[in-house]
């Protein structure tokens, strides 16, 4: 994994480049000498790191369990800036048991408490009891140790588990276990020797300084051996091969081209069934099978990766801007030909994720048999752990991206900053929404100002907020965070009957409590219960109900666990489900409780959106109402398009618009285009130019075929009904991109 090489390599390198010691000096030095000394090296015998230096928080990757930030200075020692996490897919440290490193590397652990592991901290009682094999079943009479030790010893006594004793105190149970049991010696703790590393929760973030003895491991003692990956950037290519190659069911054994198979990280993909391809030579790389781009592989991640997915076998020796491919082989001449692949990414607080390389550009490169080649190290990733200096001509060939794709982008641009949201420090927005699961920050970076802004006006503490963000995340975060979550398979489970299942950020139950926040919120949530739905309203029920105990009126509101005094995690889950998954929020608390203590500023501010104080209500409503569901309009949303309109003005508390109009085929039912004209020209509106067209005007069709809402200035985009799709989701330019063809829209500004 990337962020293994990244760390552990380049550490291996800078140490045999810098310890001449460490290698024989002179140059009949063999490669076998060479790996056999740094197989025989520990992290702890690694020189301190060089310089200053920082990995940022990527937030949640697929595939990485732990957070890979970090910061450290010049002469800090690699153990401790290197993490657990950093070695546990490479050289399988979760394998390793601290009765292992004892005996690997001669340490005696005998006078190291439990208080000693700085890898339990955070670890509560509860979670070391499951983390260490069948330890809650031994009776506390054969464990003599907690009651001599523990300063709670008196309830480590009698003719009980210690599962009994923790389930009769779960306050103590909730206790992180080096509060509790610290001063016991590791040795007196059965099985505790003989746990994996991988069993306690939340290793990977821990230091290797914090594990007893994991530093001194040498590389090639742990389960998985160091990979030593071929330092050789430019091998030699040998034969190169037709389709007739692996055209059975074997596959590539040696292949160094692939993509990311749907993932972030490349990896090497092997080819089946015809698989022309160039052959490697040279020192690391000897019969190594680099395939042309013929061989399509799966690539890409994120919203984009959906829209591209698919690229032609390539390495990344430059890094991640471009990446390098064989076009294409000739088996009688032994000429390979080459070329570059380029991708799109739109990462950050918006973030759509990559798409494949697929953007596929030749160089009228040609090499052959003999030829030395550009591959970079042999790590894994592609070569892309030490990146190499590309010609700048080369980036000059990125072509330009499709349509489709920019206008995906422009699209998420214009939604995040509408008047439709929330706006707050951006920095301090980012790191907030790096807690959230990568492919849900886009949705997150909309509700969490939403959410800042409603606990600023209920007084929330920074404490009491990380609390709520951590209950939104349990609560939604997995799915999505949106407001319209709806909890489906139980609509009659809960207390009132049909109807009072999960909704919203918070997934409000029974219809008890939909009357209680009914009138928290001024809105019949009885009558109407997907109202709780909405962002706005959703937002409200989850602040104040668990400021003020709405939800399970345990007698204790959210002052009553976190306060200036004390902060209570894990038991404030009691305002909202019992004790169900106490820990866990407990966890994410921490993370978004860290990140807030970051932010300069909490104040949140709703952007304006020009053309006063209808229009702003008009265009915020309508992103909001944006992908609205319109198959319940007329002719099951074919003809929708007024309704829709009206559905955004109910929702901005605007009366409805089209019904004044003598001679309306429908009177009093706002579904006619000339009808809702009709009503803007006498009395309820004026006609603006589009020079002056502001956010939230209405725009209608030169034949009265069409109308929908201005959201932006200039009203070059406008949202409104799809007949097609019957929802609320069509974007298009003011005459609707021309699909009516009936001349000029005519904007018009509602005033009543």
């Amino acid at each position: 994994m990337l962020n293994i090489l990244l760390s552990l390599i380049l550490a291996i390198v800078l140490f045999f480049t810098h310890q001449p010691s460490a290698i024989a000096q002179d140059a009949s030095t063999s490669g076998e000498q060479t790996a056999y000394a740094i197989l025989n090296t520990a992290i702890n015998d690694m020189p301190p790191m060089p310089e200053d230096g920082y990995v940022p928080d990527y937030g949640d990757i697929e595939g990485v369990d732990y957070n890979m930030s970090r910061e450290w200075s010049a002469g800090d020692p690699p153990a401790d800036v290197l993490k657990v996490g950093d070695i546990e897919s490479g050289l399988g440290a979760e394998e390793l048991t601290l009765g292992q490193i004892e005996e690997i590397t001669g340490a005696d652990f005998d006078d190291i408490t439990i208080g000693n592991l700085e890898f339990l901290e955070g670890v509560s009682m509860d979670e070391f009891l499951q983390d260490v094999p069948f330890l809650e079943h031994w009776d506390v009479n054969d464990i003599p140790a907690l009651e001599k030790y523990s300063q709670y010893g008196e309830i480590f006594s009698g003719d009980q588990t210690l599962g009994d004793v923790i389930a009769a105190n779960p306050e103590i149970g909730a206790m992180e276990v080096r509060d509790v049991i610290g001063d016991v010696s590791i040795s007196e703790i059965p099985n505790l020797e003989e746990s994996q590393l991988g069993e306690f929760e939340g290793v990977g973030d821990k230091t290797i300084s914090d594990v007893p003895g994991l530093g001194d491991v040498p590389l090639g003692s742990f389960p998985i051996p160091v990979a030593m990956p071929s330092l050789n950037f430019f091998p030699m290519q040998d034969i190169a091969f037709g389709k007739e190659e692996f055209s059975g069911l074997s596959g590539t054994p040696q292949s160094v081209s692939g993509g990311t198979n749907g993932t972030q990280v490349w990896m090497p993909i092997a080819c089946v069934g015809g698989c022309p391809h160039i052959e490697l030579t040279d020192s690391g790389w000897e019969g190594a099978q680099w395939l042309t781009k013929e061989h399509r592989v799966r690539d890409g991640f994120g919203v984009l990766g959906a829209m591209y997915d698919e690229a032609g076998a390539y390495r990344i020796p430059f890094g991640p801007a471009f990446a390098l491919q064989v076009t294409s082989t000739d088996e009688k001449t032994g000429i390979a030909e080459w070329g570059l692949a380029f991708r799109v990414c739109k990462r950050g607080i918006i973030d759509l994720g990559c798409t494949a390389y697929f953007m596929e550009v030749p160089l009228g490169i040609e090499t052959k048999e003999g030829d030395d080649i550009i591959t970079g190290v042999r790590d894994g990733l592609g070569g892309a752990t030490i990146p190499l200096d590309a010609p700048p001509s080369w980036e000059e060939k990125r072509p330009n991206s499709p349509r489709k794709l920019r206008e995906v982008e422009e699209a998420y641009d214009r939604a995040f900053s509408s008047g439709a949201q929330v706006k707050m420090d951006e920095d301090c927005l980012e790191g907030l929404v790096s807690v959230a699961t990568s492919h849900h920050q886009t949705e997150a970076a909309y509700i969490i100002p939403k959410v800042v802004e409603s606990s600023n006006k209920h007084g929330l503490s920074k404490p009491q907020l990380a609390y709520v963000l951590a209950t939104v995340k349990a609560e939604v975060g997995g799915v999505g965070w949106r407001t319209n979550i709806e909890e489906t398979g139980k609509p009659c489970s809960y207390g009132g009957g049909c109807g009072w299942h999960g909704r919203g950020l918070v997934q409000l139950t029974h219809i008890d409590n939909y009357r209680r926040l009914g009138k928290v919120i001024g809105q019949d949530l009885v009558g109407n219960p997907d109202l709780a739905l909405e962002p706005e309203y959703a937002v409200e029920i989850l602040v104040a109900g668990m400021k003020d105990d709405l939800f399970t009126q345990s007698g204790r509101s959210l002052d009553y666990f976190i306060n200036g005094q004390e902060k209570d995690y894990y038991h404030a889950r009691q305002l909202v489900n019992r004790l169900d998954k106490a820990a866990t929020i407990a966890g994410y608390a921490e993370k978004f409780e860290e990140k807030l203590n970051q932010c300069s500023t909490l104040e949140t501010e709703r952007k304006s959106a020009g053309g006063g104080e209808l229009p702003n209500r008009i265009a915020q409503a309508a992103e909001e109402s944006y992908g609205m569901d319109s198959s319940s309009g007329p002719d099951a949303g074919r003809n929708a398009c007024v309704w829709a309109v009206n559905r955004v003005l109910d929702r901005a508390g605007i009366e409805p618009i089209g019904g004044g109009m003598p001679g309306n085929p429908k009177p009093g039912n706002q579904v006619w285009v000339p009808g809702v004209e009709y009503d803007l020209q006498n009395g309820r509106g004026t006609q603006v130019s589009r020079g002056d067209a502001k956010a939230g005007d209405i725009v209608i069709e030169g034949d009265q075929w069409h109308i929908g809402i201005c959201q932006d200035d200039g009203c070059s985009r406008v949202i409104s009904n799809s007949s097609s799709r019957a929802s609320f989701k069509w974007e298009s330019d003011t005459d609707f991109d021309g699909y009516y063809g009936n001349g000029p829209s005519r904007i018009y500004r509602l005033e009543n």
